[in-house]
């Protein structure tokens, strides 16, 4: 997101293009996995009536961490 900020700058008249390029088994690839999994359960926070009963020990280090 850094380097979409870095492009983008107030005034840009000219629309911005931004590409991440993420290969197999690196270290970004993890990386977006863990973003997607933490938006998966910071989603279920939102939709769940109680969702702080529904949250095993995993999960919840997994959001801290």
């Amino acid at each position: 997101m850094q380097a979409i900020g870095r492009a983008h700058r107030i005034g840009q008249q000219k629309q911005v293009m931004a590409y991440r390029f993420i290969t197999q088994d690196s270290i970004e690839e993890k990386m977006m996995q863990l973003q997607a999994e933490k938006r998966k359960l910071a989603e279920s926070f939102i939709t769940d009536n109680n969702p702080l009963d529904s949250l095993t020990d995993s999960e919840w280090e997994m959001l801290l961490t």
